[in-house]
């Protein structure tokens, strides 16, 4: 895969969260929970990323996580402080 297409408008983290938005049969706590579970996993990456630990050629996708979230109105996100 293309490292550039990870977090494009339809790459892996995209197509991962409007799965997410637009599945009829989640509830939207059942949305956000999911979208925080993508933004720890997001932040993890970031961290790794960060120290060395895996290459920086993807993003994490967590400020499209964190709109998504905000699009639910989750105002109380503890998962991306």
């Amino acid at each position: 895969m293309n490292p550039e297409a990870y977090d494009e408008p339809n790459g892996v983290v995209a197509r991962a969260i409007d799965a997410v938005l637009t599945d009829p049969n989640l509830s939207r706590d059942q949305k956000v929970r999911r979208l925080r579970e993508m933004a720890r996993d997001a932040q993890a990456v970031d961290r790794a990323t960060g120290e060395g630990m895996t290459p920086s050629t993807k993003t994490s996708g967590l400020a499209r996580i964190r709109r998504a979230l905000q699009e639910l109105g989750d105002a109380d996100d503890e998962s991306t402080e």
